[in-house]
């Protein structure tokens, strides 16, 4: 059971930012209002004058027709149509600074609604973890379980051939 913390005991700032897990606050219109220091590690990002006040495509550009946009601005859109948490299994985002050669990365996040002291969305809380490895590992099985199979299909195949011309063989010897 917990009991209820005193004001002065717990400052939340604090607690936001020691946390490990990355997470960003995002405004209704998807303008970054805060971030943890997880959150800057993550991204690739120095301090939090590089993208606080900034329109989330702003500070961190891509291309409308993109996978990643379109995935991140569904995700933002069901929030703020809902007031329901979402969550996004799978984000292909380069986070790259501008100038800086592309680096596509894969992300997982969720976005929690924040509500205000009237129960009103204020805010959209991002939790986001890059999985970029974990995808590469997948994608690299995907491509070893493709070649493998090719591999059997070529050699079944090869099977077949080599038993239909020995069968000819029988068949012309008899």
């Amino acid at each position: 059971m917990f009991s209820k913390l005193a004001a002065d005991d717990l400052d939340l700032r604090d607690l936001f930012n020691a946390s490990a897990n990355a997470y960003v606050i995002i405004t209704r219109d998807l303008v970054i209002a805060g971030c943890n220091d997880a959150y800057l590690k993550a991204v690739g990002r120095e301090n939090r004058d590089e993208i606080i006040g900034r329109g989330l495509f702003e500070a961190f550009p891509a291309d409308p027709s993109s996978d990643g946009y379109r995935i991140l601005t569904a995700s933002f859109s069901r929030v703020l149509e809902t007031n329901q948490p979402d969550h996004v299994a799978l984000v292909p985002y380069d986070t790259s600074r501008p100038g800086e050669p592309a680096s596509l990365r894969f992300w997982s996040a969720s976005h929690t609604p924040l509500r205000n002291r009237n129960g009103e969305l204020a805010y959209i809380l991002q939790h986001t973890q890059d999985v970029t490895e974990l995808q590469t590992l997948r994608e690299r099985d995907a491509r070893a379980n493709m070649a493998e199979s090719g591999l059997l299909a070529r050699a079944q195949a090869m099977q077949t051939a080599s038993d239909r011309l020995f069968s000819e063989i029988a068949l012309f010897r008899d």
